[in-house]
């Protein structure tokens, strides 16, 4: 239900910057991702967009149920945990997890919101569901 209430004040924040005519929301399947944690090596979750298309918000919800803008501003406290830049058009919303403690396992949601076109956009959301084991290996 809380999602669902999100998403809708994502997209009357949306309409009521003028960027939209059309607004279509898609859920893709969730995903399941086990990695090794270690402070030289960084894993990015991410819902990728076409270099065609431009990327107007990204937001990630931590398993906690907070959520936290991740593009066009980085307002994510965690310094192991980051917006993953690229640059553009080739941006997406991607969010890097590098040296990240194993107690930060659980789900974690992606939104994207992209332009098309001047009256497309797509509000697409992604579940990701880490495992997070930490590396034996110390830094040299």
């Amino acid at each position: 239900m809380a999602a669902k209430v999100l998403s809708f004040l994502l997209l009357v924040a949306v309409a009521s910057q003028g960027y939209a005519q059309t607004i279509n929301e898609v859920a893709l399947d969730d995903q399941h991702v086990s990695f090794i944690s270690h402070p030289l090596y960084a894993r990015v979750i991410t819902i990728p967009k076409s270099p065609f298309d431009t990327l107007l918000a990204c937001y990630i919800t931590f398993p906690s149920g907070v959520m936290y803008e991740a593009y066009p501003n980085s307002n994510i406290p965690f310094e192991d945990i980051m917006y993953a830049s690229a640059t553009p058009p080739f941006n997406t919303c991607a969010v890097g997890f590098r040296g990240v403690p194993a107690s930060r396992s659980g789900s974690y949601e992606l939104r994207s919101l992209v332009q098309h076109d001047a009256d497309t956009l797509t509000l697409a959301r992604q579940t990701f569901h880490l495992t997070i084991t930490e590396s034996e290996v110390g830094m040299p």
